[in-house]
């Protein structure tokens, strides 16, 4: 798999709530993070962290703008929709930087202000 064109792939797994196939992208070490949120190491705390913060939401969308890095570092940024448990949605702007092992992502980076998510 090379990653940097495997992204669009990661984040249609993200958006389909597809968490082997996202965990599949992840180092088993990756360390995370999300937004203003502590890090968290290690794919089995990702598993817990992401599977709560899918059961809060009712979906997400990904429009991806832009991807670049070479090597050991990729980036990409667009939008993000979050769907509310009550339908309603937020559009919010995000950027993610990830660091690579291989094929695999070893630190997972999410910058996004979700703080007008759960209002």
């Amino acid at each position: 798999m090379h990653i940097k064109k495997s992204i669009p792939e990661l984040f249609k797994s993200i958006d389909n709530k597809d968490m082997e196939g996202f965990l599949a992208f992840l180092d088993e070490d990756v360390f995370f993070r999300f937004g203003n949120m502590p890090g968290i190491q290690g794919r089995d705390n990702v598993r817990t962290a992401i599977q709560g913060f899918n059961d809060s939401i009712a979906g997400l969308t990904h429009e991806i703008d832009e991807i670049f890095g070479e090597k050991e570092i990729l980036a990409c940024n667009g939008t993000v929709t979050y769907i509310r448990q009550d339908t309603s949605k937020l559009n919010v702007p995000f950027a993610n930087v990830f660091k690579l092992k291989g094929d695999r992502i070893k630190e997972y980076n999410i910058y996004v202000d979700i703080s007008e998510l759960y209002k």
